[in-house]
């Protein structure tokens, strides 16, 4: 998936609220009919730093799209990746991996759709093969037509997980 990097620097206070973030997103994405959520996001991501953004907002902003969003998502610990995973929510989907995984920060990529999701996310397994990933299929894994290295994921590492 293409990702239209948008220029936010002067409409993004330093260290936004999530008010002020979905102030922004009112009134730069649901009037413009060229600005697609997807790349509001990730252009929020990249700002992340530079502006102390929270990735818990970015997370939240998720949600305020209509349609259905496809996740695939890395989980590591100590910058080894240790799973790889695919859910249309992502916030309920990190919540239960607290329970049976220990791992400090994610990243994640929006894909289009469900094909490509499960493509993705096997593909990333077939290459990768973290510890907590049980199987992969190996069909779903060779129907990804993409190129891994330009796959954007979004680094959410300051959401402050509880790590067992």
């Amino acid at each position: 998936m293409k990702i239209n990097f948008l220029d936010l620097s002067d409409l993004i206070p330093q260290c936004p609220n999530y008010k002020q973030l979905k102030e922004v997103y009112d009134n730069f994405v649901i009037p413009k009919d060229t600005v697609s959520h997807e790349d509001f996001l990730c252009s929020l991501a990249r700002y992340k730093y530079k502006k102390n953004i929270s990735a818990k907002h970015i997370i939240a902003l998720c949600s305020l799209h209509k349609s259905k969003y496809y996740l695939v998502y890395k989980l590591y610990l100590k910058d080894t990746l240790v799973y790889v995973g695919s859910s249309t929510s992502i916030e309920a989907r990190l919540t239960k991996h607290l329970e049976d995984k220990r791992f400090d920060y994610v990243e994640v990529c929006i894909v289009p759709n469900k094909k490509e999701m499960l493509a993705l996310e096997h593909k990333l397994i077939m290459d990768n093969k973290p510890k907590h990933n049980k199987d992969c299929n190996l069909k779903c894994a060779n129907s990804y037509t993409g190129d891994l290295s330009k796959e954007s994921f979004i680094s959410l590492e300051d959401t402050n997980l509880i790590v067992r």
